[in-house]
């Protein structure tokens, strides 16, 4: 999972396939303002709850956003292209905890068809898209991006775990099992690395699945 070195930051080329930088001009109350930006695709993210387990399903994986941010230590930043030293700043920091998800990147299919295709891909669980829930969606990265994420909610059993999971391709992808307790425990400290998506997703069970 976090076995990385070789790690270098340097300027995106324009043609990106998933990110396209950007500059925006706009007056706002009659003063012109300028602001840097990214265009980014929407994506989809699902709370796994195994009601065979009573264990909401996440997973792991590591972030290269995530680890260049947390590991800079302002040394990085100041220049167009650098090498991060791995060993002084592990890997781990950039290691997140997530729901199960993925960006939409299949115009033919609906939203939660690409939220099944996601849910059996990262989890191994194959679900009906009859089964999945929307709760929302959020707009992430909102200093930069702001590109739409849609949330659902799906309730499995061990029954319908049908392949390993762990993703597809190169994707390394680790699953996680919490239970409610560990979940109500997680959201009480400040260690956890995790986009905000979750703890939105996390507090949402817990008000409206979670019997007191």
């Amino acid at each position: 999972m976090d076995s990385i070195n070789n790690v270098t930051v340097k300027p995106l080329e324009r043609g990106s396939q998933f990110v396209i930088p950007v500059r925006v001009d706009y007056t706002q109350d009659g003063k012109q303002k300028t602001w840097e930006a990214v265009r980014a695709g929407r994506s989809v993210s699902c709370v796994i709850f195994n009601t065979s387990k009573q264990k909401l399903i996440c997973v792991r994986q590591f972030r290269p956003g995530v680890f260049i941010n947390g590991a800079e230590g302002d040394a990085w930043v100041k220049d167009d292209e650098a090498a991060i030293d791995t060993k002084l700043y592990p890997p781990s920091l950039g290691v997140t905890l997530e729901f199960c998800g993925g960006i939409v990147d299949k115009p033919s299919k609906t939203l939660e068809q690409i939220c099944a295709e996601e849910i059996l891909e990262e989890t191994g669980y194959s679900v009906p898209v009859s089964a999945l829930t929307k709760i929302g969606t959020c707009h992430c990265a909102v200093g930069i991006a702001g590109e739409p994420q849609t949330l659902y909610y799906v309730e499995v059993t061990d029954a319908m775990r049908t392949a390993p999971g762990g993703g597809i391709d190169d994707e390394m992808i680790e699953i996680v099992e919490l239970s409610v307790e560990e979940t109500k425990k997680m959201l009480s400290e400040d260690t956890i690395i995790a986009p905000p998506e979750l703890f939105w997703g996390l507090t949402w069970f817990l008000l409206n699945k979670v019997h007191k």
